[in-house]
Protein backbone atom coordinates (compact mmCIF):
# COMPACT_ATOMS: atom_id res chain seq x y z
CA UNK A 1 0.00 0.00 0.00
CA UNK A 2 2.94 2.45 0.76
CA UNK A 3 4.70 1.41 -2.07
CA UNK A 4 1.53 2.23 -4.45
CA UNK A 5 0.85 5.39 -2.73
CA UNK A 6 4.45 6.03 -3.33
CA UNK A 7 4.25 5.55 -6.78
CA UNK A 8 1.31 7.23 -7.62
CA UNK A 9 2.89 10.10 -5.86
CA UNK A 10 5.45 9.90 -7.91
CA UNK A 11 3.34 9.45 -11.29
CA UNK A 12 1.04 12.73 -10.44
CA UNK A 13 4.55 14.83 -9.92
CA UNK A 14 5.28 13.43 -13.70
CA UNK A 15 2.33 14.46 -14.45
CA UNK A 16 2.25 17.98 -12.85
CA UNK A 17 5.98 18.65 -13.73
CA UNK A 18 5.09 17.36 -17.47
CA UNK A 19 1.68 19.96 -17.67
CA UNK A 20 3.81 22.75 -16.12
CA UNK A 21 6.20 22.37 -18.81
CA UNK A 22 3.82 22.44 -21.85
CA UNK A 23 2.02 25.08 -19.97
CA UNK A 24 5.73 27.10 -19.69
CA UNK A 25 6.17 26.67 -23.09
CA UNK A 26 3.03 27.27 -24.36
CA UNK A 27 3.20 30.65 -22.62
CA UNK A 28 6.88 31.25 -24.64
CA UNK A 29 5.70 30.45 -27.97
CA UNK A 30 2.55 33.07 -26.99
CA UNK A 31 4.93 35.59 -25.71
CA UNK A 32 7.29 35.11 -28.75
CA UNK A 33 4.67 35.61 -31.15
CA UNK A 34 3.09 39.27 -28.96
CA UNK A 35 7.13 40.00 -29.37
CA UNK A 36 6.95 38.97 -33.43
CA UNK A 37 3.99 41.54 -33.87
CA UNK A 38 5.40 44.31 -32.39
CA UNK A 39 7.20 46.49 -35.87
CA UNK A 40 7.92 49.76 -33.51
CA UNK A 41 10.09 50.53 -30.38
CA UNK A 42 9.00 53.94 -29.05
CA UNK A 43 10.58 57.16 -27.59
CA UNK A 44 8.71 59.22 -25.13
CA UNK A 45 9.49 62.88 -24.85
CA UNK A 46 8.68 65.88 -22.55
CA UNK A 47 9.42 69.18 -21.96
CA UNK A 48 11.43 68.53 -19.04
CA UNK A 49 13.60 66.06 -20.06
CA UNK A 50 15.61 67.20 -22.19
CA UNK A 51 15.72 70.99 -21.06
CA UNK A 52 14.99 71.74 -17.62
CA UNK A 53 14.28 75.80 -18.70
CA UNK A 54 11.80 74.46 -20.88
CA UNK A 55 8.71 73.24 -18.51
CA UNK A 56 4.82 72.78 -19.53
CA UNK A 57 2.06 70.03 -18.86
CA UNK A 58 1.15 69.83 -22.17
CA UNK A 59 2.19 69.31 -25.35
CA UNK A 60 1.39 68.76 -29.32
CA UNK A 61 3.66 67.43 -31.90
CA UNK A 62 2.74 68.10 -35.72
CA UNK A 63 5.81 67.28 -37.78
CA UNK A 64 8.89 64.56 -38.37
CA UNK A 65 11.18 65.30 -40.80
CA UNK A 66 13.34 62.47 -42.84
CA UNK A 67 15.97 63.22 -39.95
CA UNK A 68 14.01 62.25 -37.20
CA UNK A 69 13.17 65.96 -35.95
CA UNK A 70 9.82 66.82 -34.70
CA UNK A 71 7.78 70.45 -33.80
CA UNK A 72 4.96 71.62 -32.13
CA UNK A 73 4.18 72.99 -29.61
CA UNK A 74 4.12 73.16 -25.65
CA UNK A 75 2.25 74.69 -23.17
CA UNK A 76 -0.37 74.19 -19.76
CA UNK A 77 -3.22 72.28 -19.43
CA UNK A 78 -6.19 74.36 -17.53
CA UNK A 79 -9.23 72.27 -17.25
CA UNK A 80 -10.08 70.20 -20.30
CA UNK A 81 -8.28 73.24 -22.45
CA UNK A 82 -5.09 73.26 -23.46
CA UNK A 83 -3.28 76.39 -24.22
CA UNK A 84 -0.15 76.52 -26.85
CA UNK A 85 2.43 78.92 -25.46
CA UNK A 86 5.53 78.04 -27.22
CA UNK A 87 7.13 76.25 -30.00
CA UNK A 88 9.32 73.54 -29.67
CA UNK A 89 11.57 71.73 -32.08
CA UNK A 90 13.23 68.19 -31.03
CA UNK A 91 16.74 68.14 -32.72
CA UNK A 92 17.82 64.96 -31.11
CA UNK A 93 17.08 62.72 -28.09
CA UNK A 94 19.34 65.35 -25.96
CA UNK A 95 18.32 68.90 -27.87
CA UNK A 96 15.00 70.36 -27.62
CA UNK A 97 14.75 74.01 -28.22
CA UNK A 98 12.12 76.35 -27.66
CA UNK A 99 10.96 79.66 -29.20
CA UNK A 100 8.73 81.92 -26.80
CA UNK A 101 9.78 80.31 -23.60
CA UNK A 102 12.20 82.73 -22.72
CA UNK A 103 10.32 85.98 -24.35
CA UNK A 104 8.51 88.64 -21.86
CA UNK A 105 6.24 89.16 -24.89
CA UNK A 106 2.71 87.95 -24.64
CA UNK A 107 1.00 85.19 -27.30
CA UNK A 108 1.34 81.32 -28.05
CA UNK A 109 3.67 80.10 -30.62
CA UNK A 110 2.67 77.06 -32.21
CA UNK A 111 5.09 75.32 -35.04
CA UNK A 112 2.88 72.87 -37.51
CA UNK A 113 5.76 72.17 -39.96
CA UNK A 114 9.33 71.07 -40.62
CA UNK A 115 11.42 70.45 -43.42
CA UNK A 116 14.88 68.03 -44.35
CA UNK A 117 16.88 71.09 -43.90
CA UNK A 118 15.12 72.32 -40.30
CA UNK A 119 13.20 74.82 -41.44
CA UNK A 120 9.97 75.33 -39.33
CA UNK A 121 7.22 77.16 -39.91
CA UNK A 122 3.85 78.26 -37.67
CA UNK A 123 2.22 80.93 -36.17
CA UNK A 124 2.30 83.36 -33.05
CA UNK A 125 -0.92 84.63 -31.96
CA UNK A 126 -1.93 87.06 -29.03
CA UNK A 127 -3.62 86.34 -25.71
CA UNK A 128 -6.58 88.15 -26.93
CA UNK A 129 -6.29 86.66 -30.53
CA UNK A 130 -6.76 89.88 -32.28
CA UNK A 131 -3.45 89.63 -33.72
CA UNK A 132 -1.35 86.75 -35.42
CA UNK A 133 1.82 86.18 -37.32
CA UNK A 134 3.42 83.54 -39.67
CA UNK A 135 7.23 82.83 -38.67
CA UNK A 136 9.94 81.10 -39.86
CA UNK A 137 12.19 79.24 -37.84
CA UNK A 138 15.67 78.10 -39.40
CA UNK A 139 19.39 78.31 -38.97
CA UNK A 140 19.55 81.78 -39.07
CA UNK A 141 17.10 82.10 -36.20
CA UNK A 142 13.13 83.49 -35.92
CA UNK A 143 11.77 85.87 -38.83
CA UNK A 144 8.03 86.83 -39.40
CA UNK A 145 7.35 86.51 -42.79
CA UNK A 146 5.98 89.47 -44.44
CA UNK A 147 2.12 89.61 -44.71
CA UNK A 148 1.81 92.90 -46.51
CA UNK A 149 -1.15 95.08 -46.42
CA UNK A 150 -3.00 92.16 -44.38
CA UNK A 151 -0.78 92.74 -41.43
CA UNK A 152 -2.23 88.80 -39.94
CA UNK A 153 -1.30 85.58 -41.06
CA UNK A 154 -0.21 82.12 -40.40
CA UNK A 155 1.68 79.35 -41.90
CA UNK A 156 0.55 75.82 -41.74
CA UNK A 157 3.05 74.04 -44.12
CA UNK A 158 6.94 74.11 -45.70
CA UNK A 159 7.72 72.10 -48.74
CA UNK A 160 11.81 71.00 -49.56
CA UNK A 161 12.15 73.69 -51.77
CA UNK A 162 11.07 76.22 -48.94
CA UNK A 163 8.05 77.18 -50.28
CA UNK A 164 5.49 78.04 -47.43
CA UNK A 165 1.83 77.66 -47.49
CA UNK A 166 -0.49 79.21 -44.84
CA UNK A 167 -3.25 82.60 -45.01
CA UNK A 168 -3.23 85.79 -44.64
CA UNK A 169 -5.86 87.74 -42.41
CA UNK A 170 -6.52 87.45 -39.09
CA UNK A 171 -6.52 83.75 -37.71
CA UNK A 172 -8.76 82.29 -36.36
CA UNK A 173 -11.04 84.62 -37.51
CA UNK A 174 -12.51 84.00 -40.77
CA UNK A 175 -11.18 87.34 -42.27
CA UNK A 176 -8.26 85.55 -44.22
CA UNK A 177 -7.52 84.30 -47.27
CA UNK A 178 -5.03 81.61 -49.08
CA UNK A 179 -1.58 82.16 -49.42
CA UNK A 180 1.92 81.02 -49.96
CA UNK A 181 5.57 82.47 -49.61
CA UNK A 182 7.87 82.04 -52.32
CA UNK A 183 11.22 83.64 -51.11
CA UNK A 184 10.20 85.42 -48.42
CA UNK A 185 7.19 86.74 -50.44
CA UNK A 186 3.47 86.32 -50.43
CA UNK A 187 1.29 85.26 -52.99
CA UNK A 188 -2.69 85.41 -52.50
CA UNK A 189 -4.33 82.51 -53.67
CA UNK A 190 -7.56 83.43 -53.70
CA UNK A 191 -10.87 81.93 -53.22
CA UNK A 192 -13.16 79.96 -54.29
CA UNK A 193 -16.34 81.72 -56.51
CA UNK A 194 -18.73 83.15 -54.32
CA UNK A 195 -16.67 82.62 -50.92
CA UNK A 196 -15.22 84.68 -48.59
CA UNK A 197 -12.36 83.07 -47.02
CA UNK A 198 -9.55 80.79 -47.49
CA UNK A 199 -6.80 79.04 -46.14
CA UNK A 200 -4.19 76.62 -47.33
CA UNK A 201 -3.12 73.66 -44.62
CA UNK A 202 -0.56 71.80 -47.02
CA UNK A 203 1.89 71.90 -49.59
CA UNK A 204 4.02 68.95 -51.22
CA UNK A 205 7.51 69.88 -52.85
CA UNK A 206 5.28 70.13 -56.17
CA UNK A 207 4.40 73.15 -55.00
CA UNK A 208 0.67 71.73 -55.03
CA UNK A 209 -1.54 73.17 -52.51
CA UNK A 210 -4.60 71.83 -50.40
CA UNK A 211 -7.20 73.81 -48.40
CA UNK A 212 -10.55 74.91 -47.81
CA UNK A 213 -12.69 78.32 -48.65
CA UNK A 214 -15.66 78.68 -46.93
CA UNK A 215 -15.95 75.10 -45.96
CA UNK A 216 -15.42 73.50 -49.76
CA UNK A 217 -12.25 71.59 -50.06
CA UNK A 218 -9.68 73.27 -52.95
CA UNK A 219 -6.60 72.16 -54.63
CA UNK A 220 -4.11 75.24 -56.06
CA UNK A 221 -1.39 74.30 -59.03
CA UNK A 222 0.12 76.49 -61.33
CA UNK A 223 -1.94 79.78 -60.44
CA UNK A 224 -5.01 77.61 -60.33
CA UNK A 225 -7.71 77.61 -57.78
CA UNK A 226 -10.11 74.36 -58.04
CA UNK A 227 -12.76 72.96 -55.78
CA UNK A 228 -12.68 69.07 -55.79
CA UNK A 229 -16.45 69.06 -56.57
CA UNK A 230 -19.88 70.57 -55.91
CA UNK A 231 -21.23 71.99 -52.51
CA UNK A 232 -23.84 69.07 -51.99
CA UNK A 233 -21.39 66.63 -51.92
CA UNK A 234 -18.01 67.98 -50.71
CA UNK A 235 -19.26 70.66 -47.99
CA UNK A 236 -17.55 70.61 -44.48
CA UNK A 237 -14.23 68.13 -45.89
CA UNK A 238 -11.12 69.69 -45.11
CA UNK A 239 -7.94 68.33 -46.73
CA UNK A 240 -4.88 67.84 -43.85
CA UNK A 241 -1.97 66.94 -46.05
CA UNK A 242 -1.44 66.10 -49.56
CA UNK A 243 1.73 63.68 -50.76
CA UNK A 244 3.88 64.45 -53.66
CA UNK A 245 1.44 62.27 -55.83
CA UNK A 246 -1.58 64.24 -55.29
CA UNK A 247 -2.99 62.17 -53.10
CA UNK A 248 -4.93 63.49 -50.04
CA UNK A 249 -6.14 63.11 -46.48
CA UNK A 250 -9.39 65.14 -45.02
CA UNK A 251 -11.58 64.40 -42.55
CA UNK A 252 -15.29 65.64 -42.44
CA UNK A 253 -16.21 69.20 -39.87
CA UNK A 254 -19.66 67.50 -38.88
CA UNK A 255 -18.29 64.13 -37.46
CA UNK A 256 -18.55 62.10 -40.60
CA UNK A 257 -15.37 60.28 -40.45
CA UNK A 258 -11.95 60.26 -42.55
CA UNK A 259 -11.23 60.25 -46.41
CA UNK A 260 -8.80 60.03 -49.20
CA UNK A 261 -8.74 61.77 -52.16
CA UNK A 262 -7.04 60.12 -54.74
CA UNK A 263 -7.04 60.59 -58.64
CA UNK A 264 -10.24 62.77 -58.44
CA UNK A 265 -12.15 60.53 -56.44
CA UNK A 266 -13.21 60.53 -52.55
CA UNK A 267 -13.19 57.52 -50.64
CA UNK A 268 -14.05 56.62 -46.57
CA UNK A 269 -11.23 55.83 -44.87
CA UNK A 270 -12.10 52.27 -42.80
CA UNK A 271 -12.29 51.73 -39.43
CA UNK A 272 -9.65 49.75 -38.24
CA UNK A 273 -11.89 47.92 -35.90
CA UNK A 274 -16.18 48.44 -35.62
CA UNK A 275 -15.43 49.63 -31.61
CA UNK A 276 -14.31 52.68 -33.16
CA UNK A 277 -16.59 55.21 -33.63
CA UNK A 278 -14.93 57.27 -36.47
CA UNK A 279 -10.93 58.20 -37.27
CA UNK A 280 -9.33 61.21 -38.27
CA UNK A 281 -5.41 61.09 -40.65
CA UNK A 282 -3.17 63.48 -40.16
CA UNK A 283 -0.62 62.66 -43.20
CA UNK A 284 -0.35 60.38 -46.10
CA UNK A 285 3.64 59.64 -47.28
CA UNK A 286 4.59 58.63 -50.77
CA UNK A 287 4.04 55.63 -50.84
CA UNK A 288 0.26 55.73 -49.95
CA UNK A 289 0.40 55.02 -45.72
CA UNK A 290 -1.45 57.22 -43.50
CA UNK A 291 -1.18 57.89 -39.79
CA UNK A 292 -3.81 59.08 -37.77
CA UNK A 293 -6.07 58.17 -35.01
CA UNK A 294 -9.67 56.57 -34.01
CA UNK A 295 -12.19 57.17 -31.56
CA UNK A 296 -13.43 54.81 -29.09
CA UNK A 297 -11.83 52.00 -28.05
CA UNK A 298 -9.25 52.57 -25.32
CA UNK A 299 -9.57 53.95 -21.37
CA UNK A 300 -8.11 57.13 -23.03
CA UNK A 301 -10.67 57.60 -26.15
CA UNK A 302 -7.88 57.79 -28.48
CA UNK A 303 -5.94 55.44 -29.87
CA UNK A 304 -2.98 56.46 -33.25
CA UNK A 305 -3.19 54.22 -35.99
CA UNK A 306 -1.57 53.75 -39.58
CA UNK A 307 -3.59 52.54 -42.56
CA UNK A 308 -1.90 50.93 -45.82
CA UNK A 309 -2.39 52.13 -49.60
CA UNK A 310 -5.37 49.26 -49.15
CA UNK A 311 -7.15 50.42 -46.87
CA UNK A 312 -6.50 48.33 -44.40
CA UNK A 313 -5.79 49.93 -40.40
CA UNK A 314 -4.38 49.00 -37.25
CA UNK A 315 -4.22 50.44 -33.86
CA UNK A 316 -0.58 51.16 -33.69
CA UNK A 317 -0.50 50.28 -29.75
CA UNK A 318 -0.81 46.99 -30.97
CA UNK A 319 2.40 47.30 -32.87
CA UNK A 320 4.15 48.98 -30.25
CA UNK A 321 6.14 47.64 -27.11
CA UNK A 322 4.31 49.21 -24.85
CA UNK A 323 4.15 49.06 -21.39
CA UNK A 324 0.83 49.22 -19.30
CA UNK A 325 0.60 52.98 -18.67
CA UNK A 326 1.89 53.83 -21.79
CA UNK A 327 -0.45 54.63 -24.66
CA UNK A 328 -0.40 55.91 -28.43
CA UNK A 329 -2.87 58.47 -28.77
CA UNK A 330 -2.66 60.55 -31.88
CA UNK A 331 -0.08 59.99 -34.50
CA UNK A 332 0.71 63.12 -36.61
CA UNK A 333 3.25 62.55 -39.22
CA UNK A 334 5.51 59.90 -40.62
CA UNK A 335 8.56 60.36 -42.29
CA UNK A 336 10.30 58.62 -45.95
CA UNK A 337 12.03 56.16 -43.21
CA UNK A 338 9.15 55.17 -41.26
CA UNK A 339 9.35 57.09 -38.19
CA UNK A 340 6.35 58.09 -36.93
CA UNK A 341 5.61 60.98 -34.83
CA UNK A 342 2.61 61.80 -32.27
CA UNK A 343 1.23 62.43 -28.79
CA UNK A 344 0.69 60.18 -25.93
CA UNK A 345 0.77 59.30 -22.29
CA UNK A 346 3.34 57.50 -20.02
CA UNK A 347 2.89 57.19 -16.58
CA UNK A 348 -0.16 59.68 -16.91
CA UNK A 349 1.60 62.15 -18.66
CA UNK A 350 1.22 63.88 -21.94
CA UNK A 351 4.21 63.27 -23.91
CA UNK A 352 5.04 63.32 -27.17
CA UNK A 353 6.66 60.35 -29.40
CA UNK A 354 8.68 59.00 -32.02
CA UNK A 355 8.34 55.35 -32.97
CA UNK A 356 10.76 53.60 -34.61
CA UNK A 357 10.29 50.73 -37.33
CA UNK A 358 11.94 47.39 -36.01
CA UNK A 359 11.22 45.42 -38.90
CA UNK A 360 11.99 45.26 -42.76
CA UNK A 361 9.66 46.95 -44.94
CA UNK A 362 8.36 50.20 -42.64
CA UNK A 363 10.29 52.18 -44.51
CA UNK A 364 9.63 53.93 -48.01
CA UNK A 365 13.53 53.99 -49.22
CA UNK A 366 13.84 50.19 -49.20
Amino acid sequence: MGCFLRNSLNLASVHVLAWLLVAIGNLMVAQHARCADHRYRVRFFGPLEANRSVRGDALWVTSINDRGECVGWMGTQIGDTEEPTWAFRLQSPDILESYGRDLEADGRRMASSINNDGATVGYWQNDQRTSSKPFLWDKTGVKTLDTGTYGNGGASSINERGVVAGALGRLPSDDHVAAIWRDGKPIVLGTLPGAKSSMAFSINDKDVVVGESDGLPFTWQDGTLAAWGEKDAFNAIRPLHINNDGDVVAYSTKGKGGFVWRNGTLAQLMNPLSTYSYVMPSHISDNGTIVGWAKGRSKYGNSACIWQRDGQGVDLNSLTQLTDDEHLLVATARNRHGLICGCGFQKGKPMGFILYPLTAGESDTE
